[in-house]
C-alpha cells in the first residue's frame, strides 16, 4: 500500500509540474503573438518610413534635375543675350564708322565749296571793278 501511495502522490507531482508547464506554455504562446504583432507593426512603420524617405529623395532628385535643367536653361539664354550684346556691339561700330566717313566726305564737300565760294566772291569783284 505504501508504494501505491509513494506512486499517487508522484502521479500527482508530476500532474502538477505538467500544468505548470501547459500554463508556462500558455504564456509563452501569449507573449509570442504579443511580440509577432508588436514586429509586425514595427515592420509596417519601417516599410512606410522607408517608402516615404525614397518618396523624399525621389522629390528631392526631381528638384534638382528641375533646378539643372533651369540653370541651363537661364545659362543659354545669358549666353544668347550675350551675343545680342556683342551684335548690337558690333553694329553701333560700324554705324560710327560710316557716320565718322560721312562727316569727312562733308567736311571735304564744305571746304571745296568754301574754296569755290571763295573764286566766285574773286570773280564778282573782278566783274564789280570792271563795271566802275
Amino acid at each position: 500500500g505504501n508504494s501505491e501511495l509513494g506512486l499517487t502522490s508522484r502521479i500527482e507531482e508530476l500532474k502538477s509540474q505538467l500544468r505548470n508547464l501547459e500554463e508556462e506554455i500558455g504564456f509563452l504562446r501569449a507573449r509570442n503573438a504579443e511580440l509577432a504583432k508588436k514586429y509586425e507593426v514595427k515592420r509596417v512603420e519601417d516599410e512606410e518610413r522607408v517608402k516615404g524617405l525614397v518618396d523624399q529623395v525621389n522629390g528631392m532628385k526631381r528638384e534638382l534635375e528641375s533646378s539643372r535643367r533651369q540653370k541651363d536653361g537661364s545659362e543659354a539664354k545669358l549666353e544668347k543675350k550675350v551675343e545680342e550684346v556683342t551684335e548690337t556691339e558690333m553694329q553701333l561700330k560700324s554705324l560710327k564708322e560710316e557716320t565718322e566717313e560721312e562727316r569727312n566726305r562733308l567736311n571735304e564737300e564744305i571746304e571745296y565749296l568754301k574754296g569755290e565760294n571763295e573764286k566766285l566772291h574773286t570773280r564778282i569783284a573782278e566783274l564789280d571793278s570792271l563795271n566802275m
